[in-house]
């Protein structure tokens, strides 16, 4: 799409914009049609189901009369008779079905029913048989079990039969479920002697007695008369199933005539949508999948039958009921495509011829864009298109001269002539006007410039003269500053040999000094221990005090004792004269031992005043010592502050050399940087000069005192310049 034709590019998107406005009409159309068409087909199998409904409602209606009148009539007879059994002695007459005696209102009432039946079976085609069957001794005393039945035979011959004992008919299904419920019912489809049919069943109860019940039995097969068929719809057929979906009637499967539908699907779904429509007992559709896999549409009737809901089924495929649909769209999508082919080739057609000239206006372009300004145009038309090539034309043209005027300008000022002017002034408007603009400023702030260069040449030229002197003066003082930089680098080399020596001297008079300060750490920790011995043997000599005191004590009362022993002695008199030597023996004792104790007491005491005055000078010592350790301390703390305080006396001379050894050589730098500033000046000088002598070459415009500001002009504004180029009189336009 970037890079086809315009006419192409248009052509697609109207195709497009088509194809999507007649699928939307299409889609829109098959809708609506195929709604309606839907609708129809709806309506028309509902009415068909209806109709269905009608004609077996019909014929289940027509079984209900006539059972309801053999009813309505055997239950007036046990009004009028008061009983059917009621006893009386006229018993003469003999049934005409079991040749037995019966009372004469029980023979009344055979007769009726017999007529009644052999009439309506034989005029109604829908009736198999008509037929009664009483609970035991109910219809007459003289026999026990009566049943009557009348069948299309027995119609045309003009009898009747038993349909067997009791045993053998209260347990059918036409019997036992009305005795239970007293209501009317019908039963499921039933084959009775090669018939299938269905047997409505009504009760006979007479004072709330149930005494019987009244049977027709209807044939399913002219079911067969409802519409089962359609020439437009092949896969149609009808149905017709009980309020518990046992299927009645199948004109598509007579087969499946008496199982429930639920057994005709595959998907226990498709039973629930039944189930679920015919919740609300009206007519009502719905979509299921069949036995063979193929989906079909469903329409269901209501029939009321005896107050429950039969219904009457319409069935066709979904595909066969959608076919006229599918037609009608595939009819209108062919119109439509037709149609949409028409109309897109009509169309690029059209644009093709209209958009054929500007093809010359694309090639006239391309060679504009190629830098061929020479083109040609020819497009007969006064459309969009030929104002377009004549447009084109134009502006080449004007392209071509004003490109021509700029080459002419720029030539000129590559060849140093500013003193030019435009020669298409009246060409450059609207944005070329800012060409014209952009190339007079050029040449202005050239031309200014140039001549600042010419003015900045002589003024480079006498700085350089006053650089170059300046550059020798500078030089000669960078030589006489590098020999005193040499001498003061000698001076401090020196002082920093005979600072590291006294920081030699310093560390190792602290290292001596330390160790001093070791040794008397050492002896002041021997000095404590003396005292702490001293005072270990202070304690114990007072103890041995204490020792001495008790012995003493000891002494003194065993003198006592022997005293008293003495005593003792003398009163026992003779007898206690060896006791008494004894007393003696131990007060002599006594007495020697108080003397020893006063002599150790005395030289311990003696002992404790040598031991006192040896820990009073020990203490003395320590403390010295303790003195002495500290002074050893500052010492040491001193000498090492000399040491550090030369150590970093030497770094800093050490870092004063290396600065110095710097500045020598920045010196002897700045000395020859000096040196080549005055060769470079002398050089600059000379470029100056050669530089005024090309500047001179240009042929300049005087510089104005006050240039008038430029305004950006309006578009379309012819706007003039004038200059007075040096050396000339005139007026120059550029």
């Amino acid at each position: 799409m970037k890079r086809g034709k315009i006419s192409t590019k248009i052509a697609i998107i109207i195709a497009v914009a088509l194809i999507i406005v007649f699928t939307v009409l299409i889609s829109v159309v098959v809708k609506l049609s195929g709604k309606a068409n839907s609708s129809a087909i709806r309506s028309e199998m509902i009415n068909l189901a209806h109709a269905n409904g009608n004609q077996v409602q019909a014929i289940m209606d027509s079984a209900a009369v006539q059972a309801k009148s053999l009813q309505d009539y055997i239950e007036n007879a046990y009004v009028q008779g008061d009983a059917l059994i009621a006893s009386r002695d006229d018993v003469t007459l003999k049934s005409a079905v079991y040749g037995k005696e019966m009372q004469d209102i029980s023979i009344e009432v055979e007769h009726y029913l017999l007529n009644n039946m052999w009439s309506s079976v034989a005029s109604n085609q829908d009736i198999v048989g008509l037929g009664v069957c009483f609970e035991p001794q109910e219809f007459d005393d003289n026999i026990n079990d009566y049943t009557l039945y009348v069948d299309k035979s027995d119609a045309a011959d003009k009898k009747g039969r038993s349909l067997g004992s009791y045993d053998e008919y209260s347990n059918e299904v036409y019997y036992k479920p009305v005795k239970e419920s007293r209501e009317p019912y019908f039963t499921d489809p039933l084959v009775f002697e090669g018939t299938t049919m269905i047997t409505a069943a009504y009760p006979v109860v007479y004072q709330d007695a149930f005494c019987g019940v009244i049977v027709a039995d209807i044939d399913v097969g002219n079911f067969s008369k409802i519409t089962t068929t359609s020439p437009d719809y092949k896969t149609l057929y009808a149905s017709i199933v009980t309020d518990d979906f046992t299927i009645v009637y199948n004109s598509e499967n007579l087969d499946t005539i008496g199982q429930n539908l639920s057994e005709l699907f595959n998907d226990p779904k498709d039973m629930q949508k039944i189930i679920d429509g015919a919740a609300a007992g009206k007519e009502f559709s719905c979509t299921t999948v069949n036995a063979a896999g193929k989906e079909v549409t469903r329409f269901l009737y209501p029939l009321n039958v005896e107050g429950k809901n039969w219904w009457a089924q319409t069935v066709l495929q979904t595909s066969d009921m959608n076919k006229n649909t599918n037609a009608l769209t595939i009819a209108i999508i062919a119109v439509s495509v037709l149609s949409l082919v028409s109309v897109v080739v009509i169309v690029v057609i059209t644009i093709i011829r209209a958009l054929k000239p500007i093809h010359g206006v694309v090639s006239a372009a391309t060679q504009i864009a190629a830098g061929n300004l020479d083109i040609q145009v020819e497009v007969k038309s006064n459309d969009e298109i030929g104002l377009l090539s004549e447009t084109f034309k134009k502006m080449a043209e004007d392209l071509k001269n004003i490109i021509q005027d700029i080459q002419y300008l720029l030539g000129e000022m590559s060849r140093g002539n500013f003193r030019i002017k435009t020669n298409y002034e009246e060409k450059y408007i609207g944005d070329y006007h800012e060409i014209l603009m952009a190339m007079r400023t050029i040449n202005r702030n050239l031309s200014s410039t140039l001549t600042d260069i010419n003015t900045a040449s002589d003024q480079v030229s006498i700085g350089a003269e006053q650089v170059s002197g300046g550059a020798q003066t500078l030089s000669q003082g960078s030589a006489e500053q590098a020999s005193s930089v040499e001498e003061l680098t000698a001076s401090i080399t020196e002082i920093s040999g005979k600072i590291k020596e006294n920081a030699d001297n310093a560390r190792e008079a602290s290292r001596m000094s330390g160790k001093a300060g070791d040794e008397i750490e050492e002896s002041n920790r021997y000095m404590q221990q003396l005292t702490a011995a001293m005072g270990e043997i202070t304690d114990t000599s007072k103890e041995i005090s204490k020792i001495i005191k008790n012995i003493d004590d000891i002494a003194y009362q065993t003198n006592i004792l022997a005293l008293n022993a003495a005593v003792e002695a003398a009163r026992a008199g003779s007898a206690g004269k060896g006791f008494s030597v004894v007393a003696d023996e131990v007060r002599s004792l006594a007495g020697k031992s108080a003397e020893a104790a006063k002599n150790t007491t005395a030289l311990i005491e003696n002992t404790l005043s040598a031991i006192e005055n040896g820990k009073k000078l020990a203490d003395d010592t320590a403390k010295s010592l303790q003195i002495v350790v500290e002074a050893s301390r500052d010492v040491n703390g001193i000498i090492a502050e000399i040491a550090r305080a030369s150590e970093e006396e030497s770094d800093a001379v050490s870092q004063i050399a290396g600065g110095v050894e710097q500045i020598s050589a920045v010196v002897q730098m700045n000395s020859a940087t000096a040196e080549e500033s005055a060769a470079a000046s002398e050089e600059l000088s000379g470029q100056a000069q050669m530089l005024k002598s090309l500047v001179g070459r240009f042929k300049l415009r005087e510089k104005e005192d006050a240039p008038a500001p430029v305004h950006e002009p309006s578009r379309n504004v012819q706007t003039t310049y004038d200059y007075k180029p040096a050396g000339d009189t005139t007026n120059s336009k550029y």
